[in-house]
């Protein structure tokens, strides 16, 4: 004798999902555009924190003369630098481009002031 119920009558199919529309061409693009805009992101955080741990720390020993001097040679390599330039405007760029993608579609606007709040930090930079 089991101390289970019975098997009652089989639990009904849910009903059938309605076919989901393909995804429009601004869909599409939103997510090659974030990985793009993370990418650069993460490029130059990169940067700034390996300056930030490594160079500042020697440079703060050095006189001021001598750091005044390396400060501007890195400033003038820095600046002719073609990939820097680059990575540092494409950041804003796809930044920008990602808060007004996300402002777009449902009417929904929380995603573009997640977007827009780093695009507007970056151009303080």
């Amino acid at each position: 004798m089991s101390h289970y119920p019975p098997p009652g009558p089989a639990p009904e199919a849910p009903p059938a999902r309605p076919s989901a529309l393909p995804p429009s061409g601004r869909d599409r693009a939103a997510g090659p555009l974030l990985v793009a805009c993370v990418l650069c992101t993460g490029l130059m955080a990169g940067l700034f924190f390996a300056y930030d741990v490594s160079v500042m720390p020697g440079l703060a020993e050095l006189d001021d003369r001598t750091y005044a001097a390396a400060m501007q040679r890195f400033n003038a390599v820095i600046d002719g630098s073609p990939l820097f330039g680059l990575v540092f405007l494409a950041t804003l760029g796809l930044t920008v481009a990602s808060a007004v993608m996300a402002f777009g579609g449902d009417g929904s606007r929380s995603p573009c002031r997640w977007s827009s709040r780093p695009s507007a930090t970056w151009w303080c930079s």
